[in-house]
């Protein structure tokens, strides 16, 4: 884990995307047969992530994730993504953040 660790408030959404990269760091196009998969690790509990393979024409191993903390509560997350890709799985660095109460009115 990073000393500086990102926020994410409850009730947030938050989004982003992952490049799928080679040894060498360089992107690979994602084809129909590799599948990936993530989910968020709070407080012993796991949360969905939805992912969307982008166009690899026009984004080259991208995918973009979405993820929705409506029902979370306080602590310290992990996310991370699974590619898998016939006996091949890998999974990517693990992103770390810390989960706060927003303000209430």
């Amino acid at each position: 884990m990073s000393e500086i660790q990102q926020r994410i408030v409850i009730g947030d959404s938050f989004f982003g995307t992952w490049v799928y990269v080679d040894d060498i760091g360089e992107p690979i196009e994602i084809t129909q047969s590799m599948e990936f998969s993530s989910s968020i690790e709070l407080n012993g509990n796991k949360y969905p992530v939805t992912l969307d393979v982008l166009d690899q024409t026009l984004y080259r191993g991208q995918i973009a994730f979405f993820v929705e903390t409506n029902d979370w509560e306080r602590g310290h997350a992990e996310m991370d993504i699974l590619a898998v890709s016939g006996i091949y799985k890998k999974h990517s660095p693990k992103y770390c953040f810390v989960v706060v109460g927003g303000v209430t009115p």
